[in-house]
């Protein structure tokens, strides 16, 4: 999977408050810290930000490693920054920041 569909498919599981889409592709350790209520309360504010309508990638800060993405939504966008696994291509990291409106 590219980082964008990795992004993607990370974010909708969030908004649709579904803890094990949301983590498919975390690796173990940062899979381990995602509870129903972590994801529940991300999908809340991003539900504050309308319909989600997707992601494009904004930057590769290190390349194959770090990128940063913003999620489109009906009323908005947040930006999500995410961090992987060189070798395993799993999210190591993964962060949702509000944008102003």
């Amino acid at each position: 999977m590219s980082p964008l569909e990795l992004a993607d498919a990370t974010t909708r599981g969030v908004y649709e408050a579904d803890p094990a889409a949301a983590a498919r592709y975390f690796d173990p350790r940062l899979r381990s810290k995602v509870t129903p209520r972590s994801v529940a309360d991300v999908s809340r504010l991003m539900h504050r930000y309308g319909d989600y309508e997707g992601i494009t990638q904004t930057a590769e800060v290190a390349k194959d490693v770090r990128y940063d993405f913003e999620a489109q939504f009906s009323h908005g966008s947040m930006l999500v920054q995410m961090r992987l696994d060189r070798g395993k291509q799993t999210i190591v990291a993964y962060r949702v920041v509000p944008n102003e409106r």
